[in-house]
């Protein structure tokens, strides 16, 4: 199902591999495609338009599906679908990767992935995801109201990402998290020397870790693009 979705998707547009899904009979297999055709639409075909439509009817779908269910178990696996399409609409609107070949990622698609991240963090918490999970549901939030232009907002759900992490013992999300929140303190006052003196503390944690260069890239990135 997966794959003659992508098919449909390079050969036709979104629209046609949308009603593909939907109109097939398995629903967890093709709430599973959305998210397989979401992602193919940002890192194959960079077309940031075609991954807004299809979230958004994905998210949609899998909800529809969820509250129409009697199975109270098939249920809360659609809503865990709603959940992750939420996460990527947030993260794959985040124009915070300056991700060549994407954007410009519009205001309104912005708009878009910030519900989307509050929709992503409050599901988190409904379904009683683990502390890892509801360290990336602060973390995305926290990156998308970084992006709306609200400091203090990031701040604060960038700690919440960090005390999260620490409790799930993932010291690279732990040190990730940390970081944005040094880059969050620096882009408010670039002549704080505490949150530089952070933000370098938590690259040297990172440098000591397995994908280094993506995470400190990561950091970087994100000074630049809303660093001017």
């Amino acid at each position: 199902m997966k794959d003659q979705a992508i098919q449909i998707l390079e050969a036709q547009g979104a629209l046609p591999a949308i009603q593909f899904l939907q109109s097939q009979a398995d629903t967890p297999v093709a709430c599973a495609a959305f998210n397989d055709l979401l992602k193919h639409a940002y890192n194959q075909m960079k077309d940031i338009h075609a991954v807004v439509e299809i979230a958004q009817a994905g998210i949609k779908y899998a909800g529809d599906k969820a509250a129409e269910s009697t199975d109270k178990d098939l249920s809360l696996e659609l809503l865990g679908r709603v959940k992750a399409l939420n996460y990527n609409l947030a993260s794959f609107t985040w124009p915070g990767w300056d991700e060549e070949g994407i954007g410009p990622i519009t205001p309104e698609q912005l708009a878009l992935g910030l519900q989307a991240a509050r929709e992503n963090l409050r599901l988190a918490v409904e379904l009683k995801r683990d502390d890892l999970r509801r360290s990336r549901a602060y973390w995305v939030l926290a990156a998308q109201l970084l992006a709306a232009g609200d400091l203090a907002g990031a701040s604060e759900n960038f700690e919440a990402a960090v005390n999260f992490a620490a409790k799930a013992s993932e010291a690279a999300d732990e040190a990730l998290s940390r970081g944005y929140l040094a880059v969050t303190a620096v882009l408010a006052n670039p002549e704080d020397q505490a949150a530089q003196q952070a933000l370098a503390a938590a690259k040297e944690t990172l440098s000591q870790m397995e994908y280094v260069d993506f995470f400190i890239n990561q950091l970087d990135s994100t000074l630049r693009v809303f660093g001017g």
